[in-house]
């Protein structure tokens, strides 16, 4: 797994390739905390390049879009290849976050 973070003036976008599982969960957590930590408010994950997502990566999105929305900003997801789009259907995670095609309308979503 490889993890790029990047930023669209006050958007960060973190893009992560490869499977996020137990094993690799525990790193894009420790990414994206640093990034809250950093003063992030407006994150857009790019899954464009994640073919797999265990329940460790659903725990590290639930418990980030909290705690950056205990701070005033929000956690948006793109690019979810159908397997992952499956996951998030199934356990109710479509219903709790906005979801685009591609991280530049993600980023573009919170109009700065």
């Amino acid at each position: 797994m490889q993890l790029t973070e990047s930023q669209r003036g006050a958007v960060y976008v973190l893009t992560i390739e490869g499977d996020v599982d137990a094993g690799t969960a525990p790193e894009v957590e420790e990414r994206l905390q640093a990034l809250i930590q950093a003063s992030a408010r407006q994150l857009v994950l790019d899954l464009s390049a994640v073919p797999y997502v265990s329940s460790a990566f659903l725990r590290v999105v639930l418990s980030t879009a909290r705690d950056i929305r205990h701070k005033g900003g929000d956690l948006r997801l793109a690019g979810l290849q159908p397997s992952v789009r499956a996951v998030f259907d199934l356990s109710g995670f479509s219903k709790l976050f906005a979801i685009y095609d591609d991280a530049p309308t993600a980023a573009a979503s919170y109009g700065s």
